[in-house]
């Protein structure tokens, strides 16, 4: 594929790819999230949000994205803006391959605007952090690759690393690593493209989660608690339910006799 990368590359295509990407990148820039906390939200548009738990603990994810949407008005709108950002990846990464194929148009679509979502200048260059435009992204060109990403990376967070937060959230660097495997290089430079822009504007709450991490915060019961009340936790909640996963002090506690010794 490089190589026939290389021959294609002369002065007129290199002026296509490089028009579509600005013009993937300022669709990308067009916030949705903050249109709809305009037009829906009963508090301030915000650009970030805050898992909070126990005495004073507390993480600030710095994302103007669906779940920030999710927080301030619905899981419904949450939901819905999610969709929308992902049309602005999927609809034209479908037809670009559909119409142009072999000419990876459709990888440099998805790159640019997933950047764009993530880098809005007139917003100071603080967006969302892509997830959503890529999990539809990758879900259309290759059906298997978020499932087969976010089982693993759950596998590795909760399993092995202890760290459910880092489980829900490293399953985009996994997807790169899938496509190599596929032998897909178109995709997996998309998507390390993404992730490295995804994972340096994440470095705050990233050292955030390694501290807490550290002195064991996430081995309680009021952080397991926040983290399982709204999407993020979504999966860690339906395995620890069917008892795939255990912690002791999630157990509910013995109700006290109402009678007394009486």
């Amino acid at each position: 594929m490089l190589a026939q990368l290389a021959q294609r590359l002369d002065r007129p295509s290199l002026i296509r790819y490089a028009a579509m990407a600005a013009v993937a990148y300022a669709i990308g820039t067009v916030q949705i999230p903050r249109l709809v906390q305009r037009r829906y939200s009963d508090e301030p548009v915000t650009d970030h949000f805050t898992l909070e738990w126990g005495e004073g603990k507390s993480i600030r994810f710095n994302a103007a994205g669906s779940t920030t949407v999710e927080v301030t008005t619905s899981p419904a709108l949450g939901a819905a803006t999610a969709l929308l950002d992902m049309s602005k990846a999927v609809v034209p990464v479908l037809l670009l391959r559909r119409f142009y194929p072999g000419q990876h148009y459709e990888a440099v679509w998805a790159a640019a605007a997933t950047i764009g979502q993530m880098l809005p200048p007139q917003h100071r260059f603080r967006g969302g952090r892509g997830e959503a435009m890529l999990t539809g992204t990758a879900l259309a060109l290759d059906p298997l690759s978020v499932p087969v990403s976010v089982a693993a990376s759950q596998v590795v967070g909760i399993y092995v690393l202890r760290n459910p937060l880092l489980g829900a959230h490293s399953w985009t660097g996994i997807l790169t690593l899938y496509f190599l495997l596929r032998r897909k290089p178109d995709l997996a430079a998309w998507t390390l493209a993404v992730n490295s822009v995804r994972w340096i504007v994440s470095i705050p709450e990233m050292k955030e989660i390694g501290r807490y991490h550290r002195e064991g915060e996430f081995e309680t019961r009021e952080f397991h608690e926040a983290f399982e009340s709204n999407h993020i936790g979504s999966i860690h909640k339906w395995l620890r339910e069917r008892r795939l996963i255990h912690y002791d002090y999630m157990d509910e506690p013995d109700q006290p006799d109402e009678g007394g010794d009486g």
